[in-house]
């Protein structure tokens, strides 16, 4: 499943799936209230996100409770250390940027669909740059809904 709003990246990523011989590709809008449901009753085996931390977060963490084993990959143009830290936390299985080849992103959906995990190297860098804070539940219910 594709998770954007943006209908010509929609359009480009279904014809590169089918390119790659994949299976067939839904799209969403990361707007629609009722999309973590929707993704947990349709069951896709991946779900790609073309990731805004300001509007994905929520679906994220949505995503941790309704489809615990779906599998998410972030599309990313940019991403701090941090938020990529965040996200992994969250369970995402891989993080492509927007930058790299279909070989790439074909590598990508193929590792997490055998339950490995795909993450760039500059990303990798981050992990190990970031430091965690330690906050309560409703302390980090509170940082989500100001971001």
């Amino acid at each position: 499943m594709v998770v954007t709003n943006q209908p010509v990246v929609a359009a480009g990523f279904a014809a590169a799936v089918k390119a790659l011989g994949l299976t067939e590709v839904l799209v969403a809008s990361p707007g629609d209230p009722a999309l973590a449901k929707a993704i947990a009753s349709a069951k896709p085996e991946i779900v790609l996100i073309d990731f805004v931390p300001e509007e994905c977060f929520r679906l994220l963490l949505e995503l941790r409770d309704l489809a615990p084993g779906c599998r998410t990959v972030l599309w990313v143009r940019k991403v701090s250390a941090e938020i990529a830290y965040q996200a992994l936390n969250l369970g995402v299985s891989g993080i492509i940027r927007t930058t790299e080849s279909l070989l790439a992103l074909e590598q990508c959906l193929r590792a997490v669909s055998r339950g490995d995990s795909w993450f760039d190297d500059e990303s990798k860098a981050g992990f190990f740059e970031a430091r965690t804070v330690g906050l309560t539940p409703r302390e980090a219910q509170l940082v989500i809904l100001v971001a």
